[in-house]
């Protein structure tokens, strides 16, 4: 599903890039300001060994997938699902996903929704 196992968990940077966020920072702030109502819970907080915090949020894959799709980020079910990775990273404005397809070329390509 959409690039991996829809049982991994991602983090925040992963979740954020899914969701087309130009910064793990801006995706946060949405978050916790109740901008991605589409978004549930965390599925799981991983805490790091030796770390007093309280743990990181996790969410499942498939989860994450569902949200994009809603939000229009990602293509239905019915069309391949590595060019949605792709797409979706490429209509990030992220240098770091500069090495990716233009958006335009992507199948199915369509302007993200304006977060």
């Amino acid at each position: 599903m959409a690039g991996g196992d829809p049982n991994e968990f991602l983090g925040t940077s992963e979740v954020a890039s899914l969701l087309v966020y130009s910064s793990t920072a801006s995706f946060s702030s949405a978050l916790y300001q109740g901008r991605i109502p589409e978004l549930p819970e965390p599925d799981a907080q991983v805490k790091e060994e030796g770390s007093h915090s309280p743990g990181r949020n996790k969410w499942r894959r498939a989860t994450v997938v569902a949200v994009a799709r809603k939000r229009g980020v990602l293509s239905p079910d019915d069309q391949n699902e590595n060019v949605d990775l792709v797409c979706a990273g490429r209509s990030s404005p992220d240098p770091r996903l500069q090495h990716r397809r233009p958006f335009h070329q992507c199948a199915g390509a369509r302007a993200p929704a304006r977060l």
